[in-house]
């Protein structure tokens, strides 16, 4: 009977998946986080142009005063939160970078698991075709005494 294939690499191998699998999920949760950042830069960018775009009414000066300050705390955040999905895209691409080694070490165990596999079966193959000419041998020993 054939002997039954074992990888001694396969807890090595668990193990690169499932550290594949925690970049995977990392990468999901970096770029949620920087598609959100986006989203919030979106709603503050229409918000500061309809706030740009509303007519200027001749007010009291402490309105136009606010006004103006309101302007430029809007303009402040924005840079600020500019800034802030710069970063969010940096840590994304760090963890895009990092999915990518752990797939490739991944990837290794994976073909030479394969490589060992393939290498198995010939082996069985070869034993199991000498075990065939033995019987057949034998088998044409026994009728040729016979």
């Amino acid at each position: 009977m054939a002997k039954k294939f074992n990888f001694r690499l396969n807890p090595v191998l668990k193990l690169r998946t499932h550290e594949v699998d925690q970049a995977k999920q990392q990468w999901g949760e970096a770029a949620k986080n920087r598609s959100d950042k986006e989203d919030i830069i979106i709603v503050k960018q229409q918000y500061y142009n309809e706030f740009v775009s509303a007519a200027v009414k001749s007010s009291k000066v402490n309105i136009i005063q606010a006004k103006f300050y309101h302007r430029e705390f809007l303009q402040d955040e924005m840079k600020r939160l500019e800034k802030e999905r710069v970063r969010l895209a940096e840590i994304e691409e760090m963890k895009k970078d990092y999915l990518s080694q752990s797939m490739k070490k991944e990837k290794i165990l994976e073909k030479l698991k394969e490589k060992r596999k393939s290498i198995h079966n010939e082996e069985v193959l070869k034993e199991e075709i000498k075990v065939m000419d033995e019987i057949a041998m034998k088998r044409h020993n026994k009728l040729k005494f016979k």
